[in-house]
Formats: structure tokens, C-alpha cells, sequence
């Protein structure tokens, strides 16, 4: 097939490394020679010793065990020895304590450039137990496997497989290919460190002493020797993100850019100087919290004055000090879904705030919302199913699902989740203190139901779906009368001169808003107000910016703001070259 994609065979080229082999297909560079002998055509051999990507130290340890390979499972025609460009430091054998373990995920959860490699998914699912924030930097050998990291743990690659290794080691397992996959796996877990490789191994003195002979040893784990006190920023994220995009890693790709996302509210906390973005003394704004913890009552205020940098921090320290207590990871969902609007993070941690207490009601309806934000249609559904099965008497998750389905099309399905709210108690949320009214007054209610009437309903509906075995022809006959009658309406009624459209000559305050570093977004203006949304079309060359209306009425700026004379949706759109004046 690839030979007849181009004119000369003699230019396609073949390239793999035999000691990455970790899937037991038993490839044989033999058999793609034997089909280009079928069209007479040469094929040349050439092995690519130079080693660019890891020190010196790592590619000893990588050549020890190929010269381990071919001596107790046997050579092939394309083994080689690899050579170093650049000198480095000694792989190091790491004692595998629990702390030990623990300190590292904690450390390497945030850092971009470091990441831990387990054997298979079963490992990985149990060190995502007991660090759930570092999920994005474990790996298993096949999903590292094309990428590259400066710091590299490998823990439990060897022991997971000890009986494999001790029966490669008995000397009696010479030319069993199969046995050759374990050899590789390893391989490939310590060729991905391009500075700095730890190994932790648990069952390490049941393994070959000949495996570690080029490390040296460490008993306590130390994040200033380990190299990896670097910090990681919003742009370091976003190339991990689309490098791990690229190479199909989809999962930890969304991880990637949520760090990105955190970076971004906490620069835009710092841009802010910490300046309250809500006033305080708003009369719609509740900062007497009815909780009896100091930290958690300082987090919920702290997201009511979309503080959120300080807010993450607060609620980060409340879960440390009561783990099992649903509200702290509750909150801190609340954050990231305001602050980001809607993250994998955000849904993690209502996820763990609903194991705490699966019939937490409103949860299910945060989370719903956060995995709508992110196209996440099916499973915020799945997300609301679970609410109506908890309780089908309210009529919040209804409206929900209905909003969603009505986004995905499904006008008829929607209506009848719209109809479901309607006949049933419903909630209110207060968006300007981020918490839900399960006793909201008539009017509170009523308002609400309203709101789904007037802007769901009403679009589902109309004069013809009204209009019951009516045929065709009699349907022409309604709008011909409707058009008649409305012609005689016009001639009766005298002619109305038209007012000139307003015209404001107000000019746009452009000094009110404030770029990001980059100039790729508005975020937020010099009172201190974070945008609901905020993009820039590099084509238009212009910036669409929604900000929290609620929010802006209680601004001092307000009178002179062009917010205030935008449509609905509070948005607003500037001109790059305006704000750069």
C-alpha cells in the first residue's frame, strides 16, 4: 500500500527501536524486507547510535539492561549501543516508602516538565487514590510512550512483574520472546527522563541486584535535590496541553489546561492586587455565612467576592484539615466553575463531594452545569437522571436536562422536560451569593417559572402547532385572513411618523478595560469585575466581552460604563486597535 503511494520505493524509510517493542506482536524488520524483495527493490539497514535526548548516566543504565537482554534472552541482527552527546546526573534508586510516594505526587501535580510512570492502568488508578490532584502527571509505559519529561519517576515497573524477572534470570528462558516485552516495558519507562530519573521499586530485593548497578541510592525523597521547585505557567501548560492533544492523550490533555486555567485566575487575582471585585456594602450581597468552621466561612465569602485565587487557596486548606467533610470540596467545585467557567477540576471535586453525601441535591445540579459548560451534553444528562432519581418532586433538574436537550435539538423532548419543572417546586439560585433557596418565597418561584414560559416554552410553541387536523390548504386560508384583516387594520389606523433612532455620542471608556499579558482576551476591567466570558476574533481584529450585569449595576463606574447599554447577555464589543490607543 505505501509503495504505491510514491514513485520511488527506494525513498520510503522504516524507523523503530526493537528495545521499545511493549506490545507482543513479535515484529520482524525481516518481513518487511521480504516484501519489497517481491518487487526487486534493495532495502539498506542503518542504526542510529547517537542519543540526544538523555544523559549520559540514564544511557548506561539503558545499554546495561540491552547487554542483560541479549545475554539471557538473546541477541538479534538489530541490537545496538547506544551513545551520549551530554554528561547528566546518576539514576537513582529511591526508597518506596508510603511518604516517600505521597510527597512526590503531591510535588509533581503541578509541574509540567516532571511525571510518574506506572506498569498498568491498575497502578495508576491506585496512586490517583491516594493523590487524586496528580492524575494528570501518572502515566502508564504506553501512554508515555513518544513523550519525554526532565524529571522522571518510575515506580513498580519491575515489581509488578517479579516472577517474569526472576524466571529471566534463571538463565533458562534463552530465546523465549515473549519474555523480551518485560525487558522492554522497562526500557521504555527510564529512556523518557531527559535529566533526572528516580526509580522506586517495592520489591526490589527480590529483583536482580545486575537491573540498579548503574544508580545510585536515596532513602527520603527531596524536592530541592530532585530538581523540581520549578514552578510551571499558564503558557507552560498550554503547549503540555496541545503536546499531549497531539499524541492522543485526550484525558490528561484537559488536565493540562485546567492548570492553565488556575494560572490564569490566580494571575488574575494578582493583576486585581487583591482588590474586592463585588462592593460590600452591595444590599444584594449576603456576606453573614451560616457556618460553624472559620475556614469555610472565609471560602464561601471569599467566592461571593470572586476572590477566587484566595478562595482556592482557603478551601484547599479547610479539605486538608477535615477530609471527610462534603461542603470544602463542595465549594471549591463552585469556585472553578465561576472562576473557569466549568472545568474537569470543578466536576472532580463535586464528584467527591457527592461520595461524601450522594444525596446532595443542589450538587448534581452544579455539576450538570459545570459538564454543559464544557460540551459534556450526555453525561451532564447522566448527572441529572441521578438528581431526579434522588428526588423527582423538584423540578430544578428538569429544567436542565430540557435546557440541554433543547441545545441538542430535541425541541420536543425538551418541552416535556419544561412541562416537568413547572409542575413541580422548584429552587431559586442566587447568583450574586452562589447559593441555592430550597424555600423560596411565591414570588421567588413563580418568577423563575416564568422565566421558562416566557424564554423555553414560548420557542417551542406557535400559532400553527395550535391548530389541530387542520389541512394544508386550510392553514393558507388562516394566514390569508390574518393578512387581510391586518390590511384593514393598517388602513383604519393613521400613519405613525417615525422617531429618529437615538443616537448616543457618548464615547466608550476604553481605559476601563484591561487586556491579559498576551492581548488574547479582556480580563476585566480596573474596578476589579472577572468577565463571564471574554474572546478576541483575530480575524474582525475585535473583543467580545460578557460581563456579570447584577454586578455591574452596583459598580461606581456604572454611570459611564458601556456595559450597562448592551443586549441581554450584558455583552460588548471592542476594537483592538481602541484599546491599544
Amino acid at each position: 500500500m505505501v509503495s504505491k503511494l510514491v514513485k520511488n520505493r527506494a525513498n520510503i524509510i522504516f524507523a523503530g527501536d526493537v528495545h521499545q517493542t511493549i506490545n507482543p506482536t513479535f515484529f520482524n524488520f525481516g518481513r518487511v524486507k521480504n516484501l519489497f524483495y517481491t518487487y526487486n527493490t534493495d532495502m539498506e539497514d542503518v542504526i542510529l547510535t547517537k542519543n540526544y535526548r538523555n544523559p549520559k548516566e540514564v544511557v548506561e543504565m539503558m545499554n546495561t539492561l540491552a547487554h542483560l537482554r541479549q545475554q539471557f534472552i538473546g541477541k538479534t541482527a538489530y541490537d545496538y549501543e547506544t551513545k551520549a552527546i551530554r554528561s547528566g546526573e546518576q539514576p537513582i534508586v529511591l526508597n518506596p516508602s508510603e511518604q516517600n510516594l505521597v510527597q512526590i505526587l503531591e510535588t509533581i501535580k503541578d509541574k509540567h516538565y516532571a511525571a510518574i510512570i506506572v506498569p498498568d492502568e491498575a497502578e495508576k488508578e491506585k496512586l490517583a487514590n491516594i493523590h487524586p490532584e496528580a492524575l494528570g502527571r501518572i502515566f502508564t509505559v504506553y501512554e508515555i510512550k513518544g513523550l519525554e519529561y526532565e524529571t522522571i519517576f518510575c515506580y513498580n515497573i519491575v515489581s509488578k512483574h517479579a516472577k517474569a524477572w526472576q524466571r529471566i534470570f534463571s538463565g533458562e528462558e534463552k530465546r523465549n520472546d515473549q519474555l523480551r516485552y518485560y525487558m522492554n516495558l522497562f526500557y521504555v519507562a527510564i529512556s523518557r527522563a531527559k535529566d533526572y530519573l528516580y526509580i522506586l521499586e517495592p520489591h526490589r530485593n527480590q529483583l536482580p541486584p545486575a537491573l540498579f548497578a548503574p544508580c545510585a541510592k536515596m532513602d527520603r525523597f527531596n524536592q530541592e535535590a530532585s530538581h523540581i521547585s520549578k514552578q510551571s505557567t499558564k503558557e507552560d501548560w498550554e503547549k503540555e496541553a496541545h503536546r499531549l492533544e497531539q499524541t492522543g492523550n485526550k484525558e490528561k490533555s484537559r488536565l493540562a489546561r485546567d492548570f492553565a486555567k488556575e494560572e490564569q485566575i490566580q494571575s488574575l487575582n494578582r493583576l486585581f492586587d487583591g482588590r474586592i471585585v463585588v462592593q460590600p456594602n452591595s444590599p444584594q450581597l449576603n456576606l453573614s455565612v451560616d457556618k460553624e468552621n472559620k475556614s469555610l466561612k472565609e471560602g464561601i465569602t471569599l467566592l461571593r467576592l470572586q476572590q477566587y485565587g484566595k478562595a482556592i487557596q482557603v478551601l484547599n486548606q479547610f479539605i486538608e484539615e477535615y477530609p471527610e467533610n462534603p461542603e470544602g470540596y463542595y465549594y471549591l467545585g463552585m469556585v472553578y466553575t465561576y472562576a473557569a467557567s466549568g472545568t474537569d477540576y470543578s466536576i472532580r471535586f463535586f464528584d467527591e463531594a457527592l461520595r461524601l453525601k450522594p444525596d446532595w441535591y443542589e450538587v448534581y445540579l452544579d455539576k450538570a452545569s459545570s459538564q454543559r459548560f464544557i460540551n459534556q451534553r450526555k453525561e451532564a444528562i447522566e448527572t441529572l437522571d441521578a438528581a431526579i432519581e434522588i428526588n423527582s418532586k423538584i423540578g430544578n433538574a428538569y429544567f436542565i436536562k430540557g435546557m440541554i436537550l433543547q441545545e441538542m435539538g430535541k425541541t420536543a423532548e425538551a418541552k416535556q422536560y419544561f412541562k416537568k419543572a413547572l409542575n413541580r417546586k422548584c429552587y431559586t439560585f442566587d447568583s450574586m451569593n452562589k447559593a441555592w433557596n430550597r424555600n423560596p418565597s411565591k414570588q421567588e418561584e413563580q418568577a423563575f417559572k416564568n422565566n421558562i414560559k416566557r424564554n423555553y416554552l414560548a420557542q417551542n410553541s406557535g400559532s400553527i402547532t395550535s391548530v389541530q387536523g387542520d389541512t394544508w390548504k386550510e392553514i393558507e386560508k388562516l394566514f390569508k385572513r390574518l393578512a387581510e384583516e391586518a390590511a384593514v387594520k393598517q388602513q383604519r389606523e393613521p400613519k405613525k411618523r417615525k422617531k429618529p433612532a437615538k443616537v448616543s455620542n457618548d464615547p466608550i471608556d476604553y481605559s476601563l478595560f484591561i487586556l491579559d499579558e498576551e492581548g488574547r482576551s479582556i480580563a476585566g476591567c480596573t474596578e476589579g469585575n472577572v468577565p463571564l466570558q471574554s474572546t478576541y476574533n483575530a480575524k474582525t481584529k475585535k473583543y467580545t466581552v460578557q460581563f456579570d450585569k447584577e454586578l455591574c449595576k452596583v459598580c461606581d463606574k456604572f454611570a459611564v460604563c458601556p456595559v450597562k447599554h448592551t443586549n441581554k447577555k450584558g455583552e460588548l464589543q471592542l476594537r483592538k486597535k481602541d484599546l491599544l490607543k
